[in-house]
């Protein structure tokens, strides 16, 4: 979480999930609470370090972008702001789908065939269906956690994005791609398989697990090869 973080700042929202770890697995509750909040301020604290440093390298390159008076906007008009958020989800949804699981490729600019994204969009939904609970005793707690990291990711995702590439005041926000979502995706995914609480996976029948079986890694092979031959045709 502190590494993504320091990547793109969206990401702290990460380190929530160090609240997952059990106190159990310390020597005391209060020595887990002192662990947990220290590695928290050591992350946040490097950010504001590095985003100091940056801030200095940053620059406001597209017409009518104001970041300074954007972030005034928002805090002050957040029931609009939320209908904002509403309105580019629903008018540019599809697209954040289609380029999370790689429609395209490149600097966005290589479109690989739709079957690719969509048999992986499948596969992907269809795991999460399927995939029985692990034989582990979980903590009621962690399914809100891991949702709410999800969903302050998204949120992160696209305030940055408006702030900071977004006209002032535009009705949509620009910018956003899919691939943005991938470092929290996961945390969605397990939040719903916990949710669902199938059974745990008995090793005795292998058809349980269908991600056991060979002909989902062929299938992984040919569109990751289906994909390179839109690459390689594109620079032809």
């Amino acid at each position: 979480g502190g590494t993504l973080a320091l990547c793109k700042i969206v990401y702290i929202v990460l380190l929530l999930m160090i609240f997952m770890l059990p106190s159990k697995k310390f020597e005391t509750t209060k020595k887990s609470f002192g662990y947990k909040i220290c590695f928290i301020i050591a992350a946040v604290g490097l950010n504001v370090i590095w985003l100091k440093i940056s801030a200095g390298y940053m620059v406001e390159f597209n017409p009518g972008v104001d970041s300074a008076m954007q972030v005034k906007f928002v805090l002050t008009h957040m029931l609009r702001y939320a209908l904002i958020v509403i309105r580019t989800t629903i008018m540019n949804g599809s697209f954040y789908i289609r380029t999370m699981f790689g429609s395209l490729m490149g600097a966005a600019s290589i479109e690989t065939n739709s079957i690719i994204w969509i048999t992986y969009l499948i596969l992907f939904i269809t795991s999460i269906c399927l995939c029985p609970m692990p034989n582990i005793k979980i903590q009621k707690n962690n399914v809100i956690i891991l949702f709410v990291t999800f969903l302050s990711g998204c949120a992160l995702i696209y305030t940055s994005l408006y702030v900071q590439w977004t006209p002032y005041k535009n009705d949509v926000i620009n910018g956003i791609q899919g691939r943005y979502f991938t470092p929290i995706i996961a945390t969605l995914a397990m939040g719903v398989v916990i949710s669902l609480k199938n059974p745990p996976l008995t090793y005795n029948n292998k058809k349980e697990n269908m991600f056991d079986m060979v002909y989902i890694h062929i299938l992984a092979i040919v569109l990751n090869a289906m994909t390179v031959l839109d690459i390689t045709a594109y620079y032809l």
